[in-house]
């Protein structure tokens, strides 16, 4: 699981039009305690980076997209 520093640290050397994918899967089930992942840890990780990525679009510095990567699948960028 990435940490929210991992995104941020791409985030000072990235040019326009470059793309992180910080999630792979479903993000909305995956931060739910009945979701896919059982760690209460890592469950908590993961709803960090996913945090700390809809803060950085509120305040306009990157544009959140999802792709879809198959199916029940995709990549959050």
């Amino acid at each position: 699981m990435l940490a929210p520093r991992v995104l941020e640290a791409w985030l000072r050397q990235a040019q326009p039009g470059d793309a992180f994918e910080y999630y792979r899967g479903m993000l909305g089930p995956a931060r739910s305690p009945l979701g896919p992942i059982k760690a209460e840890r890592q469950r908590r990780a993961l709803d960090r980076l996913a945090a700390t990525a809809w803060g950085l679009a509120e305040s306009g510095r990157v544009h959140l997209l999802q792709r879809r990567a198959g199916p029940c699948s995709f990549s959050y960028l």
